[in-house]
Parts: structure tokens; C-alpha cells; sequence
């Protein structure tokens, strides 16, 4: 095994770890992508071969993960990992509460972001004029909620015992509390959070394409 096949095989370790401790079988099928081809390069030291673009990037979006830019022909990939619908929720493509297992390929970065860049579609009109339908939103999975920095900005919010929610983050009434300010529905106040991430970037590429179409 060479150092470009070892390197493939310490991202997709990661993969497995991202995406809930699965085995190389189990990420495959959620991959859909051949179980024996992923088991046979993670489990045979002897292997000759590495696993190709598309078979990395489905990884990646199931597992959230992103990959180097020179794995991918130069270009850096972000994972989108869930969408945002109604009521400015955040559904994540899975049950993992900081978002990992896509069903969308992963998009090239439109910009720097950290290798542990995630995003999230807006789905539909309910934060018109804000964002649009088609408008990508990227985040760091791997943020916890720092007070000073997500404070009064924009953030991918998880509310203790709540639903994932896209919001700005405004002091409560008290210690530990915080009001989420919304675009098109009424503020939730006084809410304990369990996560923010701040938006990065928000991308809006779509909107040109649409406009040129």
C-alpha cells in the first residue's frame, strides 16, 4: 500500500467515524456503493488499487466529510449534509444531530472554508426575501456553541431537546437563556441551546443560474 492509498484510507476512517462508528459494509450501502470494493481496501494490506472520485464523493456526502482538493481534480468539496424547510428548521439527511449523511453530491467550496465544512440547502420560500429557494448555506460540523463568537450573528442553532433551526442568536432573560430571532415567524425566547454553529458562507451561486437560464 503506498502513501496516496494510506491517505485514502485514513479519510475514509474518518468517514466511519463521522458518520456513527459504522463498519465499511454499513457505510457502503448507505453510500450506495459496492460493499465488497470499500471493505477490500480498508481490510487488505496487500491492496493495489484506490478508490475512484465518484466512489469518495458519495462517501463523503453520506458521511460528511470533506475531501482534500487533490483528491477531487483540485477542486475543494463541501458535503451537503441536510436541508432547510419550513419554519426555518434544519432537516438533517439523518438522524445525526450535527448533520452527516447526504443525499445531494457535494458541491464545490465557493470559497476558503475549514476541512470541516458542512452544508445545508434552503428548500422552498419560507425565508424569502432573506433566502431563496436553491441557496446553500455552510457551516463547521465540528463547532460547539462559543457565546462570544455566535452571539448576535446568524447560526446553525440545535435547541436542547429542540429541533435544528436557523436563526440569530439574541441574549435571553437570563443566565444561559437565549432568544432566536427569525425572519418570517415569531421569536422564540428564552430557549437553552445545545449547539451553534455560525453561518460562514452563504452561497448564492444558484441564484445567478437561474437569472441567466
Amino acid at each position: 500500500m503506498d502513501a496516496d492509498q494510506r491517505e485514502v484510507r485514513q479519510i475514509v476512517a474518518r468517514m466511519l467515524r463521522a458518520a456513527g462508528d459504522l463498519t465499511p459494509t454499513e457505510l457502503a450501502h448507505k453510500a450506495g456503493v459496492a460493499a465488497s470494493t470499500l471493505t477490500r481496501f480498508m481490510n487488505n494490506e496487500g491492496v493495489k488499487h484506490t478508490l475512484s472520485t465518484r466512489t469518495l464523493r458519495k462517501l463523503s456526502s453520506v458521511s460528511g466529510v470533506m475531501l482534500p482538493a487533490h483528491l477531487t481534480n483540485g477542486k475543494k468539496l463541501v458535503p451537503v449534509v441536510g436541508y432547510i424547510g419550513g419554519g426555518e428548521e434544519v432537516y438533517p439527511f439523518d438522524d445525526t444531530a450535527m448533520g452527516a449523511g447526504g443525499i445531494e453530491d457535494p458541491i464545490e467550496a465557493p470559497g476558503d472554508v475549514e476541512d470541516d465544512a458542512v452544508a445545508v440547502r434552503v428548500r422552498g420560500s419560507s425565508m424569502f426575501p432573506a433566502y431563496w429557494d436553491g441557496d446553500v448555506l455552510i457551516y463547521r460540523r465540528d463547532w460547539r456553541f462559543v457565546r462570544d463568537i455566535c452571539l448576535y450573528n446568524e447560526c446553525i442553532v440545535k435547541v436542547k431537546e429542540g429541533p435544528t433551526l436557523i436563526k440569530r442568536i439574541m441574549p435571553g432573560s437570563g443566565d444561559n437563556l437565549y432568544t432566536l430571532v427569525s425572519y418570517n415567524a415569531p421569536d422564540i425566547i428564552d430557549v437553552r441551546i445545545e449547539w451553534a454553529a455560525p453561518v460562514q458562507i452563504h452561497d448564492k451561486r444558484k441564484r445567478r443560474a437561474k437569472a441567466a437560464a
